[in-house]
């Protein structure tokens, strides 16, 4: 990737097209929530196959924008909050001096992380519902079963690039 405010303005895209896929799977999961509220399977199926093509999707953005970052020499940190770091010496750093890109990036990546945990506790609800369904209606047990504590991008889309 250039390390010219261009190449700093495609991974900008890159961001924005991953934040929006993200987006759409939180619908989905809203979607989803009320579909299991209404016990609609024919729904639940749809939901799911559009869900898959999107986590598909979400993931190959995902490694495209870690391999930019790398790139382009940022790199995603955690501290107190989740921080971009621009490395010491790194073309990228002077591209970024006062042209506003770094702060948009910034709130990008911040926002995408919002989402992501916004969608974890969406997740989380919809599986109690489902087991709680599952349950009233004796096909599983009281007891926690393996979906449960399961949490989709547990690790992996928060690690550092």
């Amino acid at each position: 990737m250039e390390t010219n405010l261009e190449g700093l303005d495609q991974l900008e895209d890159l961001l924005v097209s991953e934040f929006r896929t993200w987006q759409a799977l939180t619908q989905l999961a809203r979607e989803e929530r009320e579909a299991l509220a209404q016990q609609n399977l024919k729904k639940l199926k749809e939901l799911v196959e559009r869900k898959v093509l999107l986590l598909e999707q979400a993931s190959s953005l995902e490694q495209a924008r870690k391999a930019q970052f790398r790139e382009a020499g940022v790199q995603v940190q955690r501290e107190a909050d989740w921080n971009l770091v621009v490395q010491v010496g790194s073309e990228a750093a002077s591209a970024l001096n006062g042209s506003g890109v770094f702060d948009r990036l910034a709130r990008l990546f911040s926002g995408l992380l919002a989402l992501l945990d916004r969608l974890r506790e969406i997740t989380r609800m919809n599986r109690s519902l489902a087991s709680s369904l599952l349950w009233s209606e004796g096909l599983v047990p009281a007891e926690p079963g393996p979906l449960q504590g399961a949490v989709p991008g547990g690790g992996g889309s928060q690690d550092a690039v």
